[in-house]
């Protein structure tokens, strides 16, 4: 073998190898890769190599299983008080089906559930939410939970980690005033 045929083979092989590089990818543990073609699901890879044509597929990797995301809602209940709910959610997406197009179903789920915690933040007075918030997280996790539904997004479990008042003091208040009744 002569030093222009290995020259040749290495060539010819580099170009080989990084095409199989592009073309392969592993899957992390707790997540999964959906292969889509033009916007539409073609495949959808658990553990293991996840392959695709390189140039014409994409890979998506999104998490699988149960995994959590935070909540952050202004709002105003229903007697007028401004309170910021802070929550957290315990979600786990439904595996998108071939031949589907491919959308991240979360980033709608989560306006759906902001826009469920409002309403529901809005239909109480704000004593119900300061004083129990155990008895206030069961409408607000029923509410999340069905409006997130109709996204591809289940909702596992749901913590309200917090309730503040809002406080609003006008700026040209005089410093001897704030934060008196």
């Amino acid at each position: 073998m002569t030093v222009t045929t290995t020259t040749v083979g290495i060539a010819l092989a580099l170009p080989v190898v990084c095409w199989l590089a592009t073309a392969l990818r592993p899957v992390p543990q707790g997540h999964r890769i959906v292969v889509t073609r033009g916007g539409l699901v073609r495949r959808v890879c658990g553990l293991g190599l996840a392959a695709r044509v390189p140039v014409l597929d994409r890979f998506v990797t999104e998490p699988a299983g149960v995994h959590e995301v935070p909540l952050m809602v202004r709002a105003a209940t229903s007697d007028g008080v401004r309170v910021l709910v802070l929550a957290e959610a315990h979600i786990s997406l439904l595996a998108p089906r071939p031949g589907q197009p491919y959308a991240d179903p979360w980033p709608p789920a989560e306006g759906a559930a902001e826009a469920a915690v409002a309403g529901v933040v809005g239909s109480r007075p704000a004593a119900d939410l300061l004083r129990a918030g155990v008895v206030a997280g069961l409408p607000i996790r029923h509410a999340v939970s069905a409006a997130v539904d109709d996204h591809g997004v289940t909702l596992l479990d749901l913590d309200l980690v917090e309730v503040d008042v809002l406080i609003d003091v006008p700026v040209d208040e005089p410093a001897a005033n704030r934060g008196r009744p």
